[in-house]
């Protein structure tokens, strides 16, 4: 194979990274806006073990997800958002990361930041919002933003 047809290597391609980790957030705040819209439902069922049983669903990240972020991207992301947590927890300096963790935490940075920049948190339930969407009212629990 010649060197212009390689793959680029999940760690080295940050600018996929920083793609990835922005559809990640995103993903992740459409199913924390979920989960209270099917407990209301639950509560209004006649029955809410049959309603239940019809809307199971497995517990894991969603086939589309899976669709959109490739494996290797999911197990290098999944590396540094660990990483990013416990390097607060235990003492560790920069010099003991490698070039590719650093460069994979400032790429999840920039997404955190582009997602906190295009979505607002509700002060009063903590729901993610989108930051451009027609209406001022929350998804979760429907109150003015």
């Amino acid at each position: 194979m010649s060197a212009a047809l390689r793959p680029i290597p999940a760690p080295a391609d940050l600018s996929a990274l920083e793609s990835h980790a922005y559809t990640l957030f995103c993903h992740a705040a459409e199913e924390t806006a979920r989960e209270p819209r099917r407990v209301a439902r639950l509560a209004g069922a006649v029955d809410p073990a049959r309603l239940e049983a019809s809307q199971r669903r497995p517990r894991d990240a969603g086939p589309a997800l899976l669709a959109t972020v490739p494996l290797a991207h999911q197990l290098w992301l999944s590396h540094l958002l660990w990483l990013e947590e416990v390097i607060h927890t235990i003492e560790c300096r920069a010099a003991e990361l490698t070039a590719a963790e650093l460069a994979g935490l400032q790429a999840v940075a920039r997404a955190r930041t582009r997602f906190l920049r295009e979505h607002r948190i509700c002060p009063h339930c903590d729901a993610v919002n989108p930051r451009f969407s027609r209406g001022a009212r929350c998804r979760r629990c429907h109150q003015e933003l």
